[in-house]
Parts: structure tokens; sequence; C-alpha cells
């Protein structure tokens, strides 16, 4: 209880008085005294009171059982004349109790590790048949040629440079350029000879994690398996990463956008043509700066280029390097080609697919070399190559928070105290909003503004809030109302417009109040 209401229809004669008092018991269980209010006006408490069942109350003696009462009144009566008596109608008291519905919590204060987060996709949850389409037509291909070449096939629409033909379970190779509909050409020799077969185009099985141009971090899926799952993330949830680069990418982020478009830039893995990106509220802790993080899904690793070029040997278990990645490799990792590849067979299973070759497995690292466990496996100690790392990460997860979803979510903000708008429709297209109201804003409290406007249909269940920027630069005294002004300049042309105002209160007994809402959208 915040508020209280004392209701009553006592008659107070000439001569006499009423006076009135409440005795309250806070959450910690601490009574009040006797406050005096005035009947029938709103008493406001100075912090938040509890109203418990009589069998919640506590027992002060068992025989007879008597407990202490966490809400009692006292009605003083006076009167000066002996003869006339101020009355009190039993029959007509009552007392409205309010509970404010305000609050201004966070994710720190809501989200419970292990309770209150799910898998949206971990190890194991994309296998190797979801990777791949089958081709149309049939192909023939070569052990003495790159060429490959089909028979009613569509290549410039189902291949893409860096898949994998596959025959059967047998890999062949990969692709690096596509000549037409019936020719393509491989990095190398075909790895079998094949005669008018059916075939399979493997795709790449990752999902990218990087950093946009603002400087905040992404998680990019093109593979059905995956961007299915991560396009239904909510936008103002938290994200979890977990068992990708320790305490660099490891973490819990706010997801500030998921997007979903059309995309054709991958075929075998995309049949549904589409890329998911979720944009997180912040960068990555430390990211490698070469920016990119390919977490390959089914074969459950992640890599990424090193910086700087590197000279391996095959006669040589030390790799020279012009650049410092004592930051970027542990003991145990593989460094890898970005160029050659080799046969893998992914989940423990017969089909093969090509991956970039591993060079070696590290041993030991400083500032201007890397040394493997044996001899490296490419490498004629002086041609100079950009080389990767990969690492094995058996236990990966991707897990949103579901607790706690700020209040720029297109629908299910965490935060109590809410009011939107309907969606105002312009007559002519507008650019700009000028947005007044009077609010009294007393200390403990806060409001934050947000719009969204759009010309086109928009589906506004994943159409987030944008902040207006409004800030509070002083509080007001409690029942004071001030005029508060927010311009916003040069958003899209727009003709349809929706405004959500949010209420904060770090005391519920403390709210802020709204009135005379108005809103001018001019060009």
């Amino acid at each position: 209880m915040d508020t209280m209401y004392y209701k009553n229809n006592d008659i107070i004669l000439a001569d006499t008085s009423m006076n009135y008092f409440v005795n309250a018991t806070n959450l910690s269980g601490t009574a009040t005294g006797n406050l005096p209010i005035v009947a029938n006006q709103n008493y406001d408490f100075k912090q938040r009171m509890v109203i418990k069942s009589y069998e919640n109350e506590t027992l002060i003696s068992s025989s007879p059982q008597v407990k202490t009462p966490t809400l009692t009144f006292l009605a003083q009566m006076t009167s000066t004349n002996p003869n006339v008596s101020p009355v009190i109608d039993l029959l007509k008291q009552s007392v409205y109790a309010v509970a404010n519905l305000v609050d201004n919590k966070s994710a720190s204060d809501l989200n419970v590790d292990v309770v209150d987060e799910r898998a949206l996709i971990e190890d194991g949850t994309v296998v190797d048949a979801d990777s791949f389409s089958t081709g149309s037509g049939t192909i023939t291909t070569g052990t003495g040629t790159t060429t490959v070449t089909g028979s009613s096939t569509s290549f410039t629409t189902q291949v893409k440079a860096g898949d994998t033909i596959r025959v059967g379970d047998t890999a062949i190779g990969v692709v690096s350029s596509v000549t037409n509909d019936t020719s393509l050409e491989l990095t190398t020799n075909g790895l079998a000879a094949n005669v008018g077969v059916a075939y399979k185009i493997v795709g790449r099985s990752v999902i990218e994690i990087s950093e946009n141009a603002d400087g905040n971090g992404q998680i990019v899926a093109w593979i059905d398996a995956a961007d299915n799952i991560l396009a239904n993330a909510q936008i103002g949830a938290n994200l979890k990463i977990e068992g990708i680069l320790a305490s660099k990418i490891d973490g819990t982020y706010a997801i500030s956008n998921v997007e979903e478009v059309s995309d054709n830039t991958h075929v075998a893995e995309s049949t549904d043509g589409n890329k998911v990106t979720v944009t997180l509220g912040s960068a990555f802790t430390d990211l490698p700066t070469t920016n990119t993080v390919y977490l390959d899904v089914v074969n459950d690793w992640y890599e990424f280029n090193l910086n700087g070029t590197h000279v391996p040997s095959t006669g040589s278990t030390t790799i020279t390097s012009t650049a410092d990645n004592t930051s970027r490799i542990n003991v145990g990792d593989k460094i890898i080609s970005t160029t050659v590849y080799e046969v893998v067979t992914p989940d423990g299973g017969s089909a093969e697919r090509l991956e970039k070759k591993v060079i070696g497995t590290v041993t030991a690292v400083d500032a201007v070399s890397i040394t493997l466990a044996s001899n490296a496996t490419e490498g004629d100690g002086s041609t100079a190559f950009t080389l990767g790392v990969r690492k094995d990460s058996l236990n990966w997860a991707i897990k949103q928070y579901d607790s706690f979803v700020d209040d720029y979510a297109p629908t299910g903000s965490t935060n109590l105290a809410n009011y939107i708008t309907r969606t105002l429709v312009l007559e002519t297209a507008a650019e700009n909003l000028r947005i007044l109201f009077d609010a009294t804003i007393p200390q403990n409290t806060n409001i934050k503004v947000y719009y969204r406007v759009w010309d086109d249909d928009v589906d506004l269940t994943k159409f987030k809030w944008t902040d207006t920027g409004f800030s509070v630069t002083s509080k007001d005294p409690i029942g004071i109302f001030s005029e508060r002004e927010i311009n916003v300049a040069n958003t899209i042309d727009f003709k349809n417009l929706q405004l959500k105002i949010v209420m904060k209160s770090s005391n519920t007994v403390f709210i802020p109040k709204i009135k005379d809402l108005r809103v001018i959208a001019y060009s």
C-alpha cells in the first residue's frame, strides 16, 4: 500500500471535533505509530506499507490468541459541550488501499542465471544434414581437373564460391568460381572422378560474430537451422554467450535489434534465402582485430584470422610471425590455412566436407613465433601466408534471459507503468516531431519518452521503439507540474507514428504524473 483513502460520513456538530489517525506497518515489520490523516482525502505514505491477513500477523499471545494487526485506525472524538458529541456511522466507514504499479527494474535486478536463461542455439543443435542442399541435374568430375561439368544443372543460382561439392558422402572439392549454369571451377583438382552422378552442395555451417559500423556486437546467420531460431530472439531481452573466446566474447549483452532480410549470398545452407542479424547493445570485450569470428555450428569449433603474416615450413615446428598474437592463441589451439582445404567428417559421421587445413597444433607462442607439436603440414619456409586459429568449443551456447525486457522492445517490456498512444495517421508525410506535455517528476522518479514512425506497412511486433533522448534535468516538488518539450528532427518521412511514455520510480510512494500531452508532426 502506497496511498490510502479513508472514507466516512461522520456527523460533527457544533462544539465537537473529530481527529483521525492511521497506524500502518512497512515491509520490514516496523509500525509507523498513529499518523494524523484527513478523512475523505488521499493520504500518501513515505514508504510502502503492507496489510497482512490475520493468519500472517505477528502472534503476541496463544491463550487467549492475540495478534498484532498491521493496519489500524483511531478516531479521536472531542466535545466542549457535555450535551453533544460527534457521531460515527460504522456502517459507512471504508478504506481504499492503493498500490502504485510503478518500478525501476534493471536486468541485474531480475535475470537469474540458470533459472531465467534458456538456450536459443547450442552445440548439437545444428547437424551436417542442415548444411547442404541437393543440386539439380548431374555432374561429371575428374581428379586431373578443377572443372566440374553439369548436365541440366543450375550452378549460377544454386552454388556459391566456398561451397563444397559432395557426391554421396565423398567430398569432391571447394568451389572457387561459377562459370555458368553447367560449369564451375574448384580450388584444386577434384578428389574423385564421377560421370553423370547426383550431387550435394554443402554450404559453410557458420555463424559470424563481429562488430558493426557503430562498434556494437552482432551475430549473423544464414544457415536455416540457426537463423530461424535466432530470428525469434526478443528485442530488449539479454543475450548470454558461452564457450566462445572466454573473457573476450563470452558475456551478457542487451539485444538491441533483430533483423531478418532476404539475402542470396548463401544458398546451399539457406534454402529460405534469409539472413538474420542480431545486433547487441554494446561492443564485445576484446574482439580480435581481424573483426570476425566464424562459429562452425556443425563442427563445434570457432576460428578467426590471426594478425600479420606468417611463414610456416614442412621442415620445422616453428612458424615465424610479423605480429604478436599471444593474446589470441592458447596451447592446444590449431593453426589453420586460409586457402588450403582438407577432408573432415563432422559429428563422427561418414559424410565428408572440406574445411580449412590444419597446419599444426600449438605448444607455445610468443610475440614473433608459434611453436607446433610437429612439423607444419604446409609452407616452404620463405613464403608468407595469412593464417587463422581454430579453437574447439564442444560446450558453446547462445542463450536468452526471459525475465527482463527493456523499454525499447516492440512488445512485452518489463517496466510496469507505460502509456502508449494509438497509431496516429497523418494525411501528409512529415519528418519532424515536437512533443509537449505537463509533468510532475519528483525525487526518486523518472520519465523516458520513445517514438516509432513509419510510412509503409510494418510488423509492429518486431518494430523497436526509438529513444527521444529526453532526460530530466531537475526534479519537481510533489504535485507541481511544469511543461516539458521534446524535439525530434530529420527522421524518415512518415505518415504513421506512436509515442510511448515510460514512468519509473525507485520508491513506489513517489510517482511521476503526466497531463496535457500534445504532438506536432511537421516537415
